[in-house]
């Protein structure tokens, strides 16, 4: 089955959006039946010009999707088009709000084109930059190791990737469901902004947990004929997903519901299947997306602990007759597009002056982690940005520590620092950088060839729920720091795996 098939069939008719002249048909109709329901024509414009920057990255792409539900251009599109498309749709076409709400519904029309501008850049480098070396090095048409063939990667190795990522993916639920350190009811106060947590292990090693929740059905499927491996897998991974339903955080559950799926596209589930686990999905994220903050907001959720199931249940029936409000709509918005960049055009944000290089020189601390330097000053500082431009420097404090996480994307922080010069050239810069990186992974990600290329391959999954872009500072740790860093975590694994699979074989002998 090729490559178009494959897509073809799950989309059936739209297949036809993924065309040049497609795209532009479909997103001209859906403008037309938005546009008059929209408090902003402009504004409803460039969100249908973000999807079509999307389905850009998908034709782009298209030979790699066919098997690998997550290639780098396609993946951080995704999760752009998430925030301030979707987000920004819904906010367009709500009515009202609650006085935190309303005040995006009123200025996102004016914070739609910083990120409009970032993502026609990276769009726009990737098609001028990378079409070619896309079609010379393509992606082969299945994932799933047939053999165990020397140089290749095989069964053994991916349960050896798995049992690896699996501790810290069942490792970091389990120890913050019991230490409470994930708990957004009653003990969020406890440990939220505190540098050493009993899950600070796990925490650090995150990005691993992304990997293990995409490679899990392929593992299952490669080791069916163990049912002892399926039991035990399942019997975790399940308890672990059980436990992340009490604790109110919707990213513990819906990001490793999107990455299952993935992983069942990465492992030839039927294109039949495959769409109507993608319906449901969406209609679920949803649901769980509404739901989840009107229920971490209700009075006897936050005054209960993890082991209250009964308190947790009894906030969640509370909850359910909220979702059909007319304000839910827009809650919806503001939780999608997440970013407060919309407080940049209104007061006090809209009258400070260009913050410059306010901050960046904490970049000098980039190497230096803050578990030896806890002193080290704020690296990651995209709440302090977030607060100022609300005009609330301390707000969401507790006993002189920051509990509340609000943040800024790459192009807002540039438009904070400089206007619009500095978010065109830094959009230019971003997009130039990262689809650099991009070009290399098409040249070294390989689904077919040894461990290193397998791992390179499954890494820009990790930007599904982390991506590498947000204030200028936080792009630069993940790019200057948390890429070699997982770069030396990922080189660790590789010799793992290779001394677990010489050994057993060694052994055999």
């Amino acid at each position: 089955m090729t490559a178009n098939n494959r897509i073809a069939q799950v989309l059936g008719p739209l297949d036809q959006i993924l065309t040049p002249l497609g795209t532009i048909l479909f997103c001209l109709i859906g403008w037309a039946i938005f546009a008059p329901f929209s408090s902003s024509l402009l504004g409803m414009g460039l969100c249908w010009w973000g999807i079509g920057l999307l389905l850009i990255a998908i034709q782009l792409e298209r030979p790699w999707l066919s098997v690998l539900p997550f290639p780098p251009l396609t993946v951080l599109m995704l999760h752009l088009v998430l925030r301030w498309v979707l987000g920004g749709m819904l906010l367009l076409v709500s009515q009202s709000g609650t006085a935190d709400v309303q005040i995006w519904i009123d200025n996102v029309a004016s914070a739609l084109p910083l990120n409009a501008a970032m993502s026609s850049a990276l769009i726009l480098v990737g098609c001028l930059w990378n079409w070619k070396i896309i079609r010379k090095y393509p992606a082969p048409l299945s994932a799933p190791p047939a053999q165990n063939t020397p140089g290749h990667f095989s069964r053994r190795n991916l349960l050896t990737l798995a049992l690896i990522t699996g501790v810290i993916a069942i490792g970091y639920t389990y120890v913050g469901f019991f230490s409470g350190t994930l708990d957004r009811g009653a003990s969020y106060l406890d440990w939220a902004g505190k540098l050493w947590k009993p899950d600070t292990l796990f925490s650090a090693l995150i990005k691993l947990r992304d990997l293990y929740f995409l490679i899990l059905p392929w593992l299952l499927l490669e080791w069916r004929d163990k049912k002892w491996i399926s039991i035990l897998f399942g019997s975790v991974t399940i308890s672990s997903l059980v436990l992340s339903m009490s604790l109110g955080g919707r990213g513990l559950i819906l990001y490793p519901a999107l990455l299952l799926i993935g992983g069942l596209w990465l492992a030839g589930c039927s294109t039949k299947v495959m769409r109507w686990l993608i319906s449901f999905a969406l209609i679920s994220s949803i649901v769980i997306t509404i739901l989840l903050p009107i229920t971490r907001n209700q009075a006897i959720f936050q005054s209960s602990g993890v082991m209250d199931l009964a308190g947790r249940w009894m906030a969640l029936k509370q909850s359910i007759p909220e979702i059909a409000k007319p304000e839910s709509l827009s809650l919806l918005g503001r939780d999608l597009y997440a970013w407060s960049d919309p407080y940049l055009f209104r007061e006090p944000g809209l009258s400070q002056p260009p913050a410059g290089n306010k901050r960046l020189g904490n970049l000098f601390y980039l190497w230096i982690p803050k578990l030896l330097k806890p002193d080290r000053p704020e690296i990651n500082d995209g709440h302090l940005i977030a607060k100022e431009i609300i005009g609330a420097p301390t707000a969401g404090m507790h006993e002189g520590r920051h509990i509340w996480f609000p943040g800024v994307s790459l192009a807002a922080d540039l438009y904070w620092r400089f206007r619009w010069p500095g978010v065109i050239l830094g959009s230019l810069i971003f997009a130039i950088l990262f689809n650099g990186f991009a070009r290399l992974w098409y040249r070294f990600a390989s689904l077919k060839q040894g461990t290193a290329s397998m791992l390179i391959a499954l890494y820009p999954t990790t930007f599904l729920q982390g991506p590498p872009l947000r204030s200028i500072s936080e792009t630069v740790w993940n790019w200057g720091y948390e890429l070699p860093k997982y770069a030396i975590i990922l080189i660790c694994i590789y010799f793992l795996i290779n001394y677990f699979n010489r050994h057993d074989s060694t052994t055999q002998h």
